[in-house]
Order: C-alpha cells, then structure tokens, then sequence
C-alpha cells in the first residue's frame, strides 16, 4: 500500500454542455457512507449534483462514462462535451460517495465502461491517503472499469503501468483538444492488462 501512496503523491506533486439535464438534491452530512460530504466551508449541508450529458452521435456499442467532479467546473465542461460529440453518454456527479457506491452496486455498476476523476476535487473532500485508498478499493471490485485520472498538479500525462493500482492513465490539466480520446483508448488498453493481473493475482 505504501508504494501505491508514493506513486500517486510523487506524481500529484511532479511539478454546460448542450442538451444536458441536471438533478440535484440536498444531502446533509451525518457520517454515514452513503451520505453525501460537506463542501461547504462554512455549512453542514450541500447540493448533491447529477448532471447528463447525452452523445452527440450514435455508436456501437454504446459507451458510457461516469466523472467524479463539480459539474459546473470548465474541465468537467469541456470533457463531457468532447466525449459527447465522439458518441459517449456522460453522467457528472460532484457526490463522492453516491459515485462510489454507485459504480459498486450490483444494480448500477455495469451501466458505464469508463471512470474518469477530478483529483483536484477529490482531494478538496478526502484527503490523499483516503484518495489511495477508495481509488485501490474501487480498482479490486470494478478492475474491468477503465479508470483515469485528472489533475493540474500532474506534471504530464502518464499511461505508465507502474499506475495500473490507481488508474489506467493519468491527465495533466486542463485537457483540452482531443487528449482525453487518446487518454480513453490507452486506458481501456491498460485496463487489459489491469484485468490480468487481477485474474492472476498479482494487482499489487
């Protein structure tokens, strides 16, 4: 565990869309895990965001990406949309804990095949052990979930298997242009590898 918390400290320290519909819902905090966190700083209660983002153009099969983030912050804008108009369904959720319990729930989980973090966001609500930790946790029981990470303090992009325990790929922000289709078909081919390991034993 303590390698997998120094791959991704070293490399965080290395250096609305048209047609889209919103749901919200406020969730005041009680400890509970499936209860939303506080990111306000001066209240204990916010509003838990859902925000769709429907494809552009039909493909086949269907692909359907969940982001962990501010639905209103530009990157998640400009993510959804480029994803949108190259033919994925994109739900936004800024509730850290409905996203994770929503990506492990037997009835849910299999409705996206890709997982993409705001790490800037997440590390504002959880701090970067507990970042380890959920991310490791969510990799064992969703390994065939190809997952990427997004952040400013990354000093580049990365696509390096030393990360395959947190992430299949991993993007400097902002993403602009057409870094994160890239960053989408290197990580489902990752992701391959992740599952491998995972079959085999050997995902630490």
């Amino acid at each position: 565990m303590k390698r997998i918390f120094d791959i991704i400290s070293n490399a965080l320290w290395e250096g609305s869309s048209g047609g889209s519909q919103q749901f919200t819902s406020d969730r005041r905090i009680a400890g509970s895990e499936t209860q939303g966190r506080d990111i306000s700083e001066h209240s204990d209660e916010y509003t838990s965001v859902w925000r769709q983002v429907p494809r552009a153009m039909d493909t086949a099969p269907e692909e359907r990406c969940l982001i962990l983030g501010l639905p209103s912050a530009p990157e998640s804008i400009v993510i959804s949309a480029t994803l949108s108009e190259n033919g994925y369904d994109v739900d936004i959720c800024n509730d850290v804990d409905a996203v994770l319990a929503s990506l492990t729930s037997a009835s849910e989980k299999a409705l996206w095949s890709m997982f993409i973090v705001d790490l800037d966001f997440f590390r504002e609500h959880v701090d970067i052990e507990d970042c380890v930790d959920e991310l490791v946790q969510m990799r064992s029981e969703r390994c065939n979930l190809p997952l990427i990470l997004v952040s400013s303090n990354f000093a580049r992009d990365d696509y390096g298997e030393d990360r395959l325990p947190i992430a299949d790929a991993s993007l400097r922000a902002p993403v602009l242009g057409t870094r994160i289709l890239y960053a989408a078909r290197i990580a489902k081919a990752n992701n391959q590898v992740w599952k491998a390991r995972c079959a085999s034993g050997t995902s630490e």
